[in-house]
């Protein structure tokens, strides 16, 4: 038993001796790996070389064309339409003054006769008065020379009797009819001011009648209803047979060459941007031009909700009414500040207050990464404007700046044409 024992452990650390000299062999036969150096590509970046120019900040901006005049025209007395003219329909060009409804004016007819004739009697009372007023003029000047002579004669009396060559009764005959042609005078004095009381209620009267009358006409005049002004129908609210109250809508016309676009400006360029700043108007999402022009007025106010004042530009017909309609949505681009001598850099260019330049060596496509500090002196959403800090032919990268660090190496492709400054014109 011992003896089978001893063999078994004799195999086991021959067959251990035999593992660990295969191993030796296997290891003196295996090759050590080669070394390669691995060179990672570099970052390739777009850059510009930077160059002093002149700018124009510039403000995009939504707004609404409006008619500038734009009226709906009612009726100012009540009736039944009667006839519309053939033209009152939406879209059909109407002319100034041309009746385009009439209302039955049969009632407005009678109404006017009526008031004429309540007219031309007061006319009437005024002349009968003015002419008894004459008559008593006339009769109160003879009376009063008649008086005169009177008061002449008993003076005359007076004097005969004194001296005992007239009688008495005479005398007392005289003065019963002088002071008869005083009491005559006093009533006729009294009468022509009652008489001028009179005319002048009859005149009075007479103003109310031909005001009344004046009342009539114009709402005679008022069943024929025209425009106003020169223009489009945009719409029309009745037909023949409508019965219209005082202010009933009946039709509603706009002037189409003469047009107003409200425009939004952000409060921060109050001051800035005012009237003859230079405006482009265009549909969103389209090049053409719509209108070139002026802004002619701008708010005293700041809405202090959406911070911003409106700015108007006028559209005539000679500048571009033609391609633009009342309701139109139109972006604007307005011009605001002038920039001389400045630096322009996109905004993706600066990081942490930082540009990014790039120097080369000669004609070379590589470069190393420098970092220049930047204060700019207007900083816009797309751009920011730089004085200093910068030389003209800077190499300066314009994105990824987040990917490169200061003295790295990079390859450069320059870019010669930025797609915001297609926007400042």
């Amino acid at each position: 038993m011992l003896r089978k024992t001893l063999i078994s452990l004799a195999l086991i650390l021959a067959l251990c001796a035999v593992g660990v000299a295969g191993f030796a062999m296997l290891a003196r036969l295996r090759k050590p790996p080669s070394r390669q150096t691995e060179t990672l590509p570099l970052i390739t970046v777009h850059a510009e070389r930077l160059a002093r120019r002149a700018f124009t900040e510039e403000h995009r901006v939504y707004g609404e064309a409006h008619a500038l005049r734009d009226v709906t025209v009612s009726a100012e007395i009540a009736g039944t339409v009667e006839w519309i003219a053939p033209s009152l329909e939406a879209g059909a060009h109407v002319k100034s003054d041309e009746v385009l409804v009439k209302l039955n004016d049969r009632d407005y007819v009678i109404a006017r006769d009526e008031a004429l004739a309540r007219f031309e009697q007061a006319k009437g009372e005024t002349l009968r008065a003015l002419r008894l007023i004459k008559g008593i003029e006339r009769q109160l000047e003879l009376a009063r020379k008649e008086w005169e002579v009177s008061k002449a004669e008993l003076a005359r009396l007076e004097r005969l009797v004194a001296s005992g060559t007239s009688a008495q009764s005479e005398l007392d005959a005289q003065r019963r009819f002088t002071t008869a042609l005083e009491r005559a005078v006093i009533k006729m004095e009294e009468d022509l001011a009652e008489a001028r009381l009179a005319v002048d209620v009859d005149r009075a009267a007479e103003r109310a009648a031909k005001a009344g009358l004046d009342r009539a006409q114009r709402d005679l005049s008022r069943c024929e209803v025209t425009a106003s002004f020169e223009g489009v129908v945009v719409s029309r609210s009745v037909a023949p047979g409508t019965h219209v109250s005082v202010g009933t809508a009946l039709f509603r016309v706009i002037d189409p060459t003469r047009l107003e676009v409200r425009l939004s400006l952000p409060a921060r360029v109050y001051g800035e941007v005012g009237v003859g700043a230079h405006v482009v108007l265009r549909r969103p999402g389209r090049e053409k031009v719509l209108y070139r022009g002026e802004l002619v007025r701008t708010s005293a106010i700041i809405d202090p909700d959406q911070r911003v004042f409106d700015a108007f530009a006028e559209i005539t017909e000679e500048g571009g009414a033609g391609r633009i309609a009342s309701g139109d949505f139109v972006v604007g681009f307005v011009a605001g500040q002038h920039f001389e001598d400045v630096f322009v850099l996109p905004r993706t260019s600066v990081l942490d207050g930082k540009v990014h330049l790039v120097r080369l060596d000669g004609d070379a496509k590589d470069g190393v990464v420098e970092l220049a500090p930047v204060e700019p002196i207007r900083a816009l959403p797309d751009v920011l404007l730089v004085k200093d800090g910068l030389k003209a032919g800077d190499l300066v990268v314009l994105d990824g700046l987040e990917k490169i660090a200061s003295s790295s190496c990079v390859r450069v492709r320059i870019r010669k044409d930025r797609p915001f400054e297609a926007e400042n014109r």
